[in-house]
């Protein structure tokens, strides 16, 4: 984002909230492409709108000097768009055309990959969970996963045949631990989407939660309040659970329960979401006019880890995990669907995993995040055993790592750590969580294989 994100306008800390701001300006190597608009396809049903000043630029993931990988001619935008509280972190392999469709701009996956800096156009995603004792972080994963930030599973979804919203799947039902009760009158199919912050239902499913949880719509702030009124006792439901149970389809066999806490959805508003400099509390729900609004965001990525497999055009839902703190990240390779195998004998945690993993901390007012990384570099470690082997599936458990004829040996594990959290509000001067961040993870993909992994 840029500074004219800001105006007299808008209350509250506006600058502060929103991080450190984009500065055309002041880059001795920024070259400028054009004004065009921002191609967030999905977000567009939702209402997001905005242009943005887009150019190419050198981007290092992790502060200057830090050694984290540096791409040179990155496609880079510059908004004010009001529509986006914080900036966008694209992650989807496909190139970008701007005037010239015979000259296409490599994403920033993309240029990951040809650099060979991480091994394949996967990733993983978790957003952080800033009720939770533990209080995690949200962290995303390029190339691969950390089969320690979920419980395992073996279903997988296949991509959407829409390429703009691959990560379709259906929500069989919604349940209540409070009297058992329903929540989805009938299925629905929804969109992964951590763009937005919120949970687009139908509204009849909305007026289930009305009733469940004594919610209070807002209709010019088209949001969800707790009943707060002088002669209401608000009534936090801290043993109440909500389990999502989601499928490829209406009539699928696989089933994946993901449970929820109330608490990862009694959340704090404040300004510009709410009026005259004062907070208050919401349910981040919102209802959705048909099946093209109908999404699971952040909120949602709050308790669930997310592995994007574009290698073969699926993608897995898990249950996260939530190590203690102090637990070293079990980094694994998503590589091609190819023929040669790489074996560790000793197991993963032992082999080199050519992976970007980023802890991602966001600051938040009512939802919302901006991105700051310092990095941490981890130590070489060289994979033994070498195999040839036809393939069998795709690679996402503790056993065996599938790859291509690149060199393994030697590639650097690059963590990335941020200062602020995603998905709520802190307690403390200098950090906040993030509840409702405007990032823009890419989808996932694959044949419906199975991820899984094996500790």
């Amino acid at each position: 984002m840029t500074p004219q994100t800001c105006s007299t306008r808008i209350p509250g800390s506006c600058a502060k909230e929103r991080g450190s701001f984009l500065n055309i300006s002041a880059s001795s190597t920024w070259e400028t492409l054009g004004a065009f608009e921002i191609a967030n396809y999905p977000g567009q049903f939702l209402g997001y709108s905005g242009g943005a000043t887009y150019g190419l630029d050198t981007l290092t993931l992790g502060w200057p000097g830090s050694g984290g990988p540096k791409l040179n001619d990155q496609i880079i935008g510059g908004s004010g768009s009001g529509d986006y509280f914080t900036g966008i972190f694209g992650l989807s392999p496909d190139p970008n055309n701007f005037t010239d469709v015979n000259n296409p701009r490599p994403s920033l996956l993309g240029s990951l990959k040809s650099q060979n800096t991480i091994p394949s156009h996967s990733y993983a995603y978790t957003a952080g969970a800033f009720y939770h004792e533990r209080k995690p972080l949200a962290e995303l994963t390029l190339g691969g996963y950390d089969s320690n930030q979920f419980v395992s599973h073996n279903t997988s979804f296949p991509f959407s045949t829409d390429v703009s919203r691959r990560l379709l799947l259906n929500i069989r039902s919604i349940t209540s631990s409070k009297d058992d009760k329903q929540l989805l009158p009938t299925t629905a199919f929804a969109f992964i989407d951590s763009t937005d912050p919120n949970i687009w239902l139908p509204l009849d499913a909305c007026k289930k939660f009305e009733e469940a949880f004594n919610l209070i719509w807002n209709e010019p702030l088209q949001m969800y309040f707790f009943e707060t009124s002088p002669n209401t006792t608000v009534k936090r439901e801290e043993k109440t659970s909500i389990t999502f149970t989601l499928s490829e389809n209406s009539t699928s066999s696989s089933l994946v329960s993901l449970e929820f806490p109330f608490t990862a959805f009694e959340l704090l508003a404040s300004p510009p979401l709410t009026r005259n400099g004062t907070t208050q509390r919401y349910f981040p729900l919102k209802r959705g006019r048909n099946d093209t609004q109908y999404v699971l965001g952040r909120a949602f990525l709050q308790e669930t880890y997310l592995v994007v497999d574009h290698e073969r055009s699926n993608f897995s839902i898990f249950q996260a995990a939530f190590p203690a703190p102090g637990t070293k990240q079990n980094l694994v390779p998503i590589l091609p669907n190819l023929q040669e195998t790489i074996k560790a004998k000793s197991g993963l945690s032992k082999g080199a995993i050519a992976g970007i993993s980023i802890a991602i901390l966001f600051v938040a007012v009512s939802c919302v995040g901006a991105l700051l990384w310092a990095l941490r570099r981890r130590k070489q470690r060289r994979l033994r055993d070498v195999h040839t082997e036809a393939f069998m599936k795709p690679e996402l458990d503790g056993g065996e790592v599938k790859f291509s004829g690149h060199e393994a040996d030697g590639r650097e594990l690059n963590s990335f750590h941020g200062q602020y959290s995603e998905l709520g509000e802190s307690k403390g001067p200098a950090v906040k969580y993030e509840m409702e961040a405007e990032v823009i993870l890419p989808e996932m993909g694959a044949e419906n294989k199975s991820v899984s992994d094996s500790k």
